[in-house]
């Protein structure tokens, strides 16, 4: 840090110069980092710059309402009534929960390499370091997916995807491959 103090607890910089980590806790805010940077020829650049933790959302504290629609229908599964419409549910606010839940259970991460317009081959499980072990990473050629490996996991964690994600995006940096941002426009 600028001052001279420690980085905050749950970031790392790593011998490379990498910063990297998950913010402990408790330790949003704006800190000023001094970068030093020095060539094979010992020219040395410095220069700040702030790093901002925006505060921790706890998505394992689940909403009332949320509990309270997914007993509703597992009561209407097990006692055989009739099921809340699906225009009804889909007519309900998306909430924080319901997205970290779907991250949890369902998410799956694709990367591309742009300039390889061959489509993708057969997939094979590759191992990468760092990745969680509730993800499985496939290789297909032109591009890598990581998939839950058990769908309906109680254990997976949105830090298990988000953690997969990352050893994905490395290995796509890795192989050297041109990666475009695509998706749908936000509304």
């Amino acid at each position: 840090m600028a001052d001279g103090s420690p980085l905050t607890k749950g970031i790392i910089c790593t011998s490379d110069g990498i910063l990297s980590g998950i913010p402990a806790s408790g330790t949003q805010g704006v800190y000023n980092l001094l970068i030093t940077i020095e060539n094979e020829e010992g020219s040395v650049l410095t220069t700040n710059i702030d790093l901002t933790i925006k505060e921790r959302y706890n998505f394992t504290e689940r909403s009332d309402e949320l509990t309270s629609r997914k007993n509703k229908i597992w009561q209407s599964l097990l006692g055989g009534l009739e099921l809340p419409s699906l225009e009804e549910l889909s007519q309900l606010p998306i909430t924080k929960e319901d997205i970290q839940y779907l991250i949890e259970r369902y998410a799956s991460f694709t990367v591309w390499d742009v300039f390889n317009l061959e489509p993708p081959s057969v997939k094979q499980i590759i191992e990468l370091p760092g990745q969680s072990p509730h993800f499985n990473i496939y290789d297909c050629g032109s591009c890598l997916v990581s998939a839950p490996k058990e769908l309906y996991s109680e254990h997976r964690t949105i830090e298990d995807a988000v953690q997969t994600a990352r050893v994905v995006a490395r290995e796509a940096v890795n192989r050297d491959w041109t990666v475009e941002l695509a998706g749908t426009e936000r509304v």
